[in-house]
């Protein structure tokens, strides 16, 4: 008797999702359908964490997001990584190189923010589809001197997009993964990055046996190592049996590495002491002391700060020093988000960061905090500030360099966006103590939208009722769209 599957993986663009980011009535039934038969479900997609998780949540996914095609695993109950899997800095910086050549608009992606040259109708068609804004830098160069990258994403005209990606893809055989995930956007991965991999790391972390796992189309036509979830037994075990039958033939007719090397032990020996010797005795040369340290890409933390963070010892030769551990201790500061130590021989260390952000102002009872995107505590906030105020119940410490786990935090912040994208700027996140949606504006204007199922549908009433308003003599105090059908307008 056929089973039932217990997870069904569901790519977002073109199948959940079209063009008009809206997941369509069909869809939700056939996924609540699934839920009540017990089927659990996961996301599967190209997309950023940011800006997949919130479809996520509107289903009621809490199995982990497999994002940027399986380079990175999120738990989106709780924002944390499980599994990430970058382009290393020498590939990167060769992408970029590639992209100043051919004038291609290239992106960037690290710690779920994307980074571009410059904001064109390219960068415009990917935030319109991400619903997510880019980081504009001078130089991607520059910006990623040091650092990995999640991926790269070369957006261009259909045309243009199909000849980059045969060039791409014959340039990095063997050295990247080179796919198309839309008609317009060309994506540069790690080798090892696969949908098909990921998936098998949900599963298991669900504890759902493989062959009971389902990928629809979508998803499934770009794993390179998806289930084969309509394999025999009996096929399989005959394939088994010849494998081992041809590796027992093998290791009786070839000689072991052990036995081949077993008469050259002793010179082996000797000269693998001889090179530890002049390694040791090279790397304690005092001409490899530090006499020189570069620290870059900090802005608001002071040098003296990450100096005194990276304690760096002025009389051990640099090779002697952990680098790795000296990035920890700088990437601890608040306001640091990424920090890489680098040795430039003979005597230089070279210190890279990237500074987190500050995104809102949160306050939890009494107490506030400077938060980023990712919801990291960075300081008090300045008294000054003109950045949007999320309000949550009391409860989260706001200690600097905590990240806020709050649920209420959390769903603000994905609110805030969604309000964003409907070109309104809050000034002030709410939940009223019932749990609907208080947000206000900075001319102190009051929108009451209630539940956050219909937030898209609600906040696209708001510029049309306010450009009816406009002018009169009485001024409006609030829109009451928790009817969305039935809009009231308060008046002062």
């Amino acid at each position: 008797m056929k089973q039932l599957p217990k997870l069904v993986a569901f790519d977002v663009d073109g199948t959940l999702v079209g063009r008009d980011l809206a997941i369509s009535e069909g869809v939700r039934a056939a996924v609540a359908r699934m839920q009540d038969a017990g089927v659990a479900g996961c996301l599967v997609t190209g997309r950023m964490y940011r800006a997949t998780v919130p479809f996520a949540r509107d289903l009621e996914f809490d199995a982990p997001v497999i994002c940027y095609q399986g380079a990175a695993i999120i738990d989106p109950t709780t924002d944390d990584v499980l599994s990430h899997t970058a382009l290393d800095n020498a590939l990167v910086r060769e992408i970029v190189g590639i992209a100043e050549q051919g004038k291609m608009h290239l992106q960037l992606y690290r710690n779920d923010e994307y980074y571009c040259e410059a904001r064109n109708r390219f960068s415009d068609l990917y935030a319109s589809l991400s619903e997510a804004q880019p980081v504009v830098v001078a130089s991607l160069r520059e910006a990623f001197a040091y650092s990995p990258a999640t991926k790269a994403v070369i957006v261009a005209d259909e045309p243009d997009a199909r000849r980059y990606d045969e060039a791409l893809r014959a340039r990095f055989e063997d050295r990247a993964n080179v796919t198309r995930s839309l008609p317009e956007f060309v994506e540069i991965l790690d080798l090892a990055v696969d949908k098909g991999a990921a998936l098998r790391f949900v599963a298991e972390r669900l504890g759902v046996e493989i062959e009971r796992t389902v990928a629809t189309n979508s998803a499934s036509s770009r794993m390179r190592s998806s289930p084969t979830w309509r394999t025999t037994g009996s096929s399989r075990r005959s394939s088994d049996t010849f494998s081992r039958d041809d590796a027992v033939k093998n290791r009786r007719s070839r000689r072991s590495p052990v036995e081949r090397i077993r008469p050259f032990w002793m010179p082996i020996a000797l000269c693998t002491a001889l090179a530890i010797g002049l390694l040791v005795v090279g790397l304690a040369w005092p001409g490899f002391q530090p006499k020189h340290v570069s620290v870059s890409g900090n802005h608001r933390v002071s040098r003296h700060e990450i100096l005194v963070r990276a304690a760096i010892a002025p009389h051990e030769s640099i090779w002697l020093q952990n680098t790795g551990e000296m990035a920890s201790r700088i990437a601890a500061i608040p306001f640091v988000g990424t920090a890489s130590v680098h040795r430039l021989p003979p005597a230089t260390i070279a210190i890279v960061v990237e500074e987190r952000i500050p995104f809102a102002v949160l306050r939890a009872g009494g107490e506030a905090g400077l938060v980023d995107r990712a919801l990291r505590v960075l300081s008090p906030p300045p008294a000054d500030s003109s950045l949007p105020v999320f309000v949550i119940a009391a409860g989260p410490l706001l200690d600097d360099g905590t990240f806020v786990k709050a649920r209420d935090a959390i769903a603000l912040r994905d609110d805030y966006d969604a309000i964003v994208a409907a070109k309104i700027a809050p000034a002030q996140l709410a939940f009223d103590r019932y749990g609907g949606l208080v947000v206000t504006l900075h001319n102190g204007l009051r929108l009451l939208l209630g539940s956050e199922r219909d937030l898209a549908q609600k906040v696209a009433l708001v510029n049309p009722i306010l450009s009816q308003v406009v002018g009169k003599e009485r001024r409006v105090a609030a829109i009451d769209l928790r009817a969305p059908a039935t809009p009231v307008i308060v008046y002062r």
